[in-house]
């Protein structure tokens, strides 16, 4: 095999690999399937304990433990 096609081989390796890796802010973890309710801001109501979510996966960046979003899309925050 050529150099250039194991050049190839080695970036599609490195690309397919890291295709599943997502830059996260400051103080906010990758995961690939957070609580379907939603992560919780400082604007939205306290969920319920028993509180019904569905069963949907959508990988995001969440706040760290302890921490909150300030508003959707803004930052995580120790206090609101």
């Amino acid at each position: 095999m050529s150099r250039a096609g194991v050049a190839f081989l080695v970036v599609t390796a490195i690309f397919v690999i890291g295709g599943n890796c997502q830059l996260c802010g400051p103080d906010e973890t990758f995961v690939d399937c957070p609580s379907g309710c939603g992560e919780q801001t400082c604007q939205s109501r306290p969920l319920p304990p028993d509180a019904n979510c569905p069963a949907v996966c959508r990988p995001s960046c969440i706040c760290n433990y302890g921490l909150t979003r300030r508003e959707h899309g803004g930052p995580c925050v120790q206090q609101c």
